[in-house]
């Protein structure tokens, strides 16, 4: 999870897949009823390639996940904001640029 405020149906995907409740070190204590299995930090690579980033502000322990730009995509879902579903490779491209 992202921050601790998006544990609403984590125990009930842990239940039904048995996937490990993965967090940021740094939030792993800002959930109350939540057993976190596993922390990661800034610079850890996951299973499947994303990529873990702190982004402190919102909760202290926020991060961020993302696959390394080089490779295709087509659609990026977000947790917070408006997921793009066509051109999401380039429209992301374009936006880092912005931000250099």
């Amino acid at each position: 999870m992202t921050n601790r405020d998006h544990d609403r149906e984590a125990e009930q995907f842990y239940q039904r897949y048995q996937a490990p409740i993965v967090t940021g070190v740094n939030e792993a204590g800002g959930f109350a009823s939540l057993k976190v299995d596993e922390t990661v930090k800034d610079g850890d690579v996951l299973p499947g390639g994303l990529r873990v980033i702190d982004l402190p502000g919102k909760s202290p322990g926020e991060i961020g996940l993302y696959f390394d730009p080089a490779l295709d995509f087509e659609v990026l879902l977000l947790c917070d904001g408006h997921s793009i579903l066509k051109d999401a490779h380039q429209k992301l491209e374009q936006f880092l640029a912005t931000q250099v």
